[in-house]
């Protein structure tokens, strides 16, 4: 019941072709209202993107309807590294629940 999103390479763009992040500039995550759990966000169990985390281990729980939005506060953004750093995981919390989400990442590829 854990999504790892894999932000150096399994994802795609809307144009449907490879997403490939270097740097994630933003981030945007709707849980659906008619979730019957909790989503959790971060915390991936290897290779864990960290960018606005503090840690590895550090996530964010999300009820039904809960909308989720961070940027980078400079042009910089959260760099990903390939590997060692660029799985973002999201857990439904109940997994004989169902539980969806829509998310949007910006980003870019250098």
């Amino acid at each position: 019941t854990v999504d790892s999103l894999d932000l150096s390479g399994s994802l795609e763009d809307v144009l449907g072709n490879s997403a490939v992040f270097a740097k994630v500039k933003a981030i945007e995550i709707r849980a659906a209202s008619t979730n019957g759990s909790t989503i959790t966000v971060g915390g991936a169990a290897s290779n864990a993107f960290v960018g606005p985390f503090a840690d590895s281990s550090d996530k964010i729980q999300m009820r039904p309807g809960a909308v989720f939005v961070i940027s980078s506060p400079d042009a910089t953004g959260w760099p990903v590294t390939a590997s060692t750093g660029d799985i973002l995981a999201i857990e439904n919390d109940d997994g004989s629940a169902v539980a969806s989400y829509d998310i949007v990442i910006v980003g870019t590829s250098a």
